[in-house]
């Protein structure tokens, strides 16, 4: 009798405890914590943290971006220069038999190194020259221009260029001589420049020298059908770059040289500075030929109303060549890009590498505007055909296509 007494009172006692307990709890709220994690918001809390975890990792990326865009700038340089010369390097081992990596990679390096130095050497004194000419002969044409009774004598007095011109033409040379400090080994920023060089080329060949291995380790980590369509779409790009780079060479080169004959032959001053100009803006897709043009054009016109007409007749002919002979003729393997595609690529390009390395950044982005576009598109049509074939493959299969299957 009195063990039952005693539980009655034992769970009274308990039930007491307990409702004052709780009673405690619901009438302190000081002891309640300050963030309390149950099963139903401890998801929502996961998610929080991890938005402010990215959120703080990306702003993290773009502020070391800021702080190490030179060194990300010429990074990007040397993977592009690795990326268009290791073809050649794939090549020497497999034809000349060369069975060591390092002796195929220094053969075209060096190779590709000559031709660099000479062209800096080549064109470091006459961009002087040509810029220094220009600058002293230009408002002398330009006042001799304005004298005529022609059509060009009436725009160069509408364009007042007789006033702005003395203000401004040593500007000319300036700019020359800053464009071509690094060739002539003159001026304060020749160390930083051929450390920037010199560093392109280092990153340049290791990545030659490890770039199979680095591919063979990342094709590793993938299943054999992942590798297998990695290593094609790879090549397809590869491809696109090196012939997009190849064949603007050869049309630079080849504008370049017939603008400076065909200046020679007119009598039109400094020509080869023209077949420089043409020769080196005919890299920007889109509106090379343009910039390169009309300049030429209105420097032709300020020496004779006929030499700017033939000037001009030169390059509208040029050009059509070029569209329908010589880019079908040096890119027949290169994958077309869309043009709205090269614009995108070229407007964000130019303008986030002008932010990041200046004239620099701008026209390492111009340069690869082109490859970049081919290579988006060999990529989104590439996925587009792997998707299509997934959904064939996870498309149950009708009575008539087994039909059809069967005949």
């Amino acid at each position: 009798m009195r063990t039952v007494t005693d539980e009655r009172s034992g769970k009274g006692s308990t039930s007491a405890h307990s409702a004052g307990h709780d009673s405690h709890q619901r009438e302190d709220p000081r002891r309640q914590p300050w963030i309390s994690v149950s099963r139903g918001n401890h998801s929502a809390y996961l998610i929080v943290l991890f938005s402010v975890g990215t959120v703080i990792a990306a702003v993290t990326v773009v502020v070391l971006a800021y702080v190490l865009r030179q060194v990300l700038l010429l990074l990007v340089i040397a993977v592009f220069l690795s990326l268009v010369l290791s073809p050649a390097a794939a090549a020497v081992q497999r034809h000349w038999q060369v069975r060591r990596r390092g002796a195929a990679v220094a053969l075209v390096g060096c190779t590709a190194l000559v031709p660099a130095v000479a062209l800096l050497v080549l064109f470091g004194h006459p961009l002087v020259d040509g810029c220094t000419e220009l600058a002293r002969t230009l408002p002398e044409r330009v006042a001799t221009a304005q004298r005529r009774d022609d059509a060009v004598g009436a725009a160069v007095r509408a364009s007042h260029l007789t006033n702005w011109l003395p203000r401004h033409s040593p500007d000319l040379a300036t700019l020359g001589k800053s464009l071509a400090g690094p060739a002539l080994l003159v001026g304060r920023g020749v160390v930083s420049a051929l450390t920037a060089v010199g560093t392109v080329f280092s990153l340049t060949i290791l990545l030659l020298m490890r770039g199979p291995q680095l591919r063979e380790t990342a094709l590793r980590q993938l299943s054999e059908p992942g590798a297998a369509w990695c290593s094609r779409v790879g090549a397809r790009m590869n491809a696109a770059l090196v012939g997009s780079v190849l064949g603007n060479a050869v049309t630079s080169v080849v504008a370049g040289t017939v603008t400076g004959i065909a200046l020679m032959a007119l009598g039109v001053p400094v020509p080869w500075l023209w077949a420089l100009w043409v020769g080196l803006v005919d890299f920007i897709p889109l509106i090379g030929a343009t910039l390169g043009a009309a300049p030429t054009v209105v420097f032709a016109a300020l020496q004779s109303t006929t030499a700017g007409l033939l000037t001009l007749v030169m390059f509208l002919v040029y050009q059509q060549f070029e569209n329908r002979v010589l880019n079908p003729l040096v890119m027949a393997h290169t994958a077309k890009a869309d043009p709205l595609l090269v614009t995108l690529s070229l407007l964000f390009g130019s303008t986030l590498g002008h932010q990041f390395g200046g004239a620099l950044g701008a026209l390492v982005a111009a340069l690869l505007a082109v490859p970049s576009a081919a290579a988006v598109q060999i990529l989104a049509g590439e996925l587009a055909a792997l998707r299509a074939a997934r959904l064939r493959r996870s498309r149950p299969q009708t009575p008539a296509d087994s039909t059809l299957a069967e005949e």
